[in-house]
């Protein structure tokens, strides 16, 4: 059990690297946006409505240019890395936490929330590409954490009464999720 929360926690801090990296590159980009486009406002961190990745078409006075982040071939590369490695573990995750519920139904108290972060990071993403299909995969896990947590909140389960139907519903979501994540990667990398 100590080494299940060490990895969880050295995969925490691994994806709080990662996205500090991406952070970072975010604020030198805007930074150097700044210095080639001296008195403007930096843009907004969304993509332009016309084009998601392209910011050629800068329109004075209009405002209308994606942000420093979501410029070019080198970010869109960067998107497609994170949103492809992040998908990946979700899906590992989720295999493994419904095979660690059916051995033993206390694993849950870790697993669940690590696929539930991993999830937020998916959305995040997800919403800064505008892809509905995985906002709604990454915020999957969390919904699915907590219909677990309010099944046995609700019915006062102890470990061997939540046992099986927390198992069930685990792997009933993870033969659902499993295709959905799969379309929602390959839709975000496009």
């Amino acid at each position: 059990m100590e080494s299940a929360i060490t990895a969880i926690i050295s995969g925490f801090f691994v994806l709080l690297a990662v996205f500090l990296k991406d952070y970072l590159d975010t604020r030198r980009d805007q930074r150097r946006w700044a210095e080639a486009h001296p008195g403007k406002p930096i843009p907004p961190l969304q993509p332009a409505e016309s084009d998601r990745w392209d910011s050629t078409k800068i329109e004075e006075g209009d405002n209308k240019t994606t942000a420093p982040l979501l410029d070019g071939p080198v970010a869109k590369a960067r998107f497609r890395v994170s949103f492809a490695f992040l998908s990946g573990i979700l899906a590992i995750g989720a295999v493994t936490s419904v095979a660690l519920a059916w051995i033993d139904i206390e694993t849950i108290l870790g697993t669940l929330p690590f696929l539930s972060i991993v999830g937020f990071l998916v959305a995040w993403l997800a919403k800064r590409n505008s892809t509905k299909i995985g906002l709604f995969t990454g915020l999957s896990p969390a919904l699915v954490s907590m219909t677990c947590v309010g099944l046995i909140w609700l019915f006062s389960w102890g470990p061997s009464d939540a046992s099986m139907p927390i198992a069930v519903l685990m792997t009933v979501y993870t033969i659902a999720f499993l295709p959905l994540l799969a379309f929602a990667t390959r839709r975000g990398l496009r």
